[in-house]
């Protein structure tokens, strides 16, 4: 017997969905970063959803500053994107974020190893704002569309 497609897989291919048709209607490029941040932040409640969209925009604003950081002011290498997660690490820890670690990291990484020419403020802003967009259409999505066993919000 094979297992049902749930509700939360369909709220996040619907999520993923809506990502698309924003990017469309904003002109904006690329949904990737939107999409992912969407699928990671679908969970199986709305608070679960909020916490995970809350620790997916820490990590991104975080990741975004460093990777701009690293990128305008010291360069890109190997050697910097590794410096880059340490430090990345110890601010998350610092901050009491260890949630948006792992998130913080890979933003950073899209950021220091996957910009080809332009600029990279302007890089770096759209990376957070796009996962801003995907964390967004996934919340509302989690809160309009509740699983049959979902407790009402009191």
């Amino acid at each position: 017997m094979l297992p049902k497609i749930g509700l939360r897989n369909i709220k996040t291919a619907l999520a993923v969905l809506l990502c698309f048709g924003v990017f469309a209607l904003l002109g904006r490029e690329n949904a990737f970063f939107a999409c992912v941040a969407a699928v990671i932040c679908m969970q199986n409640t709305i608070d679960s959803t909020l916490q995970a969209g809350k620790n997916r925009l820490i990590g991104s604003v975080l990741g975004g500053a460093l990777g701009y950081v690293f990128v305008e002011f010291l360069g890109r290498g190997a050697l910097l994107s590794s410096l880059g997660i340490v430090v990345i690490i110890y601010l998350c820890n610092l901050l009491k974020q260890k949630e948006a670690i792992v998130l913080a990291c890979v933003v950073f990484l899209s950021i220091i190893i996957n910009l080809s020419d332009g600029s990279v403020h302007l890089y770096a802003f759209n990376r957070v704002l796009d996962t801003f967009i995907g964390i967004v259409l996934a919340t509302v999505i989690n809160y309009f569309i509740k699983s049959p066993e979902a407790k009402p919000a009191s």
